[in-house]
């Protein structure tokens, strides 16, 4: 952990070199100095690296467009990166507020540590944009008759929340057919607001709600205590036999696949949250199945990276475009463009969390654009006004700090389960859903199946080409024996004529 105050190593450099270009640009804004906390005990590993990768992206392209550069009032300037984790986020918080040079502050993944850094900035005027935080009590609370207050005025975020999680995968197979469901959610603010808001839309949709479970925080270094859970768990769903079964949790998918696989256990539909981004192991006492362990599951996140569609296009005519779809050469989806040039960049995949990060500098620079106000402050009101299709979708913010309209992606796994196919919301699907997704016993006749045919088809070449060369034999044995006759004759005839 780094000191309060002291950015991680290059930040300096990297944010001299922005003051210098806006130097040179004669932009004379009031420069935004932004503090930047990254979470380095939860969520993807590679965040951290890959926040400031999308902030240099952003930074690189604010920069070279002068024009829309000198329209802001507050652009972002120079950033400082703070890590934290649960021992220290709080006194790094209280720095930050205390200190005047900072402007803006980008909260860090997790709700709980964005709301230890909202709750220490309302002594002061900084605004706080999140780009990894849904928790529904980080925005508004609610009263005995159902009304909502907003909690923070000082905060905004590109994401949904957390409640409407799971709701486009409950949409999705209710309208293949579902009838009945389970849940089952890791004892945690954001999986039981995931698994309770998706319960309560399909309650509502004339869905019957067969059961709700609560597991134990998983913990990574006992996973048998996950494993009985899970036995217990599906013993249970082959009694009550939910069509679809939805599993709220940040790392257990790996666990419940095994252990379904073992105890040869499918509902018609099986979703999980935040799976997309974990790799699913098979576990060293089953039998070898490959990636068809995953095939047909479903997850949810907020973004993807093959997601093509009007509302996640960016246009030429965009105030805000890195990656506008109508670049005069080729037509490939904004998502695709930022992802490749990760890709290209780094050579590693892009976790849809960064690309949130980009999504909450493009939501923040939407605000300037509308501002008239000498104050940072009075930002706040600007954010609601905001409402563009984007690479990350439609970007908004409602009176409530959240963007509402941004519909979560629906992703399922191929049958050979190495491909991730939009499935939904319907407005974004570019396939179509596997309902009901095939059983253990259907799967694995199926790949005997194939290799079955694979045997028979290689044994069939073996065939082609052995009868190919006892050919090849039989004609050149042919006509050595016809050349040897034609010699023959010939040397008769040359005698008789002697």
């Amino acid at each position: 952990m780094l000191p309060p105050g002291r950015p991680r190593r290059g930040a300096d450099i990297v944010g001299w070199i922005f003051v210098v270009l806006a130097i040179l640009c004669g932009h004379s804004a009031d420069a935004v100095h932004t503090a930047v906390m990254l979470n380095t005990v939860t969520g993807p590993s590679v965040l951290p690296n890959q926040t400031q990768t999308m902030i240099n992206y952003f930074m690189e392209y604010l920069n070279l467009n002068t024009g829309l550069k000198s329209t802001l009032h507050f652009p972002f300037e120079t950033f400082e990166y703070f890590e934290v984790n649960s021992d220290d986020v709080a006194n790094v918080s209280t720095y930050i507020a205390s200190n005047s040079s900072f402007d803006l502050v980008m909260a860090p993944y997790s709700s709980g540590f964005t709301e230890t850094v909202v709750e220490a900035m309302q002594s002061t005027s900084k605004l706080v944009i999140s780009a990894g935080a849904s928790s529904t009590s980080l925005f508004f609370t609610t009263d005995s008759a159902g009304r909502r207050s907003r909690r923070y005025n000082n905060l905004f975020s590109s994401l949904n929340t957390a409640d409407t999680y799971m709701n486009e995968f409950v949409n999705l197979v209710r309208y293949n057919g579902a009838a009945t469901i389970a849940f089952a959610y890791v004892d945690s603010t954001f999986t039981e607001q995931a698994c309770l808001g998706a319960s309560q839309v399909a309650s509502e949709s004339g869905m019957t709600v067969l059961s709700t479970d609560i597991m134990e925080s998983y913990n990574s270094s006992a996973p048998q205590v996950a494993t009985e859970k899970w036995k217990s768990l599906i013993a249970q769903y082959k009694e009550s036999r939910p069509d679809v079964l939805v599993v709220c949790s940040y790392s257990l998918c790996s666990s419940f696949l095994n252990q379904a696989y073992r105890d040869n256990y499918l509902p018609n539909a099986l979703a999980f949250t935040v799976c997309g981004e974990e790799e699913i192991t098979v576990e060293e006492d089953i039998p070898e199945t490959g990636t068809y362990l995953q095939s047909y599951t479903y997850f949810t996140q907020q973004w993807h990276r093959s997601i093509d569609r009007d509302n996640w296009r960016e246009s030429n005519l965009s105030s805000v475009a890195l990656f506008p779809y109508n670049n005069g050469t080729h037509n490939i989806s904004s998502a695709t463009q930022l992802y490749n040039r990760y890709s290209a960049d780094t050579g590693d995949t892009l976790s849809y969390l960064a690309a949130s990060v980009l999504a909450a500098l493009y939501l923040y620079t939407y605000a300037d654009i509308s501002a008239n106000s000498s104050q940072i402050a009075d930002l706040s009101s600007k954010f609601t006004e905001v409402y563009t299709p984007s690479f990350f979708g439609i970007l908004t913010n409602n009176g409530f700090g959240f963007n509402e309209d941004k519909p979560f992606c629906v992703v399922q796994y191929s049958s050979t389960g190495t491909d991730q196919l939009v499935v939904g919301p319907f407005l974004a699907a570019s396939s179509v859903p596997i309902y009901p997704m095939p059983s253990w016993d259907d799967r694995r006749a199926k790949n005997d199946s194939e290799d079955y045919f694979l045997v028979i088809g290689v044994s069939a070449l073996f065939g082609l080409l052995f009868t190919i060369l006892l050919y090849l034999i039989y004609y050149w044995y042919k006509n050595r024996k016809s050349n040897r006759q034609k010699r023959n004759k010939l040397l008769m005839e040359l005698l008789q004529g002697l």
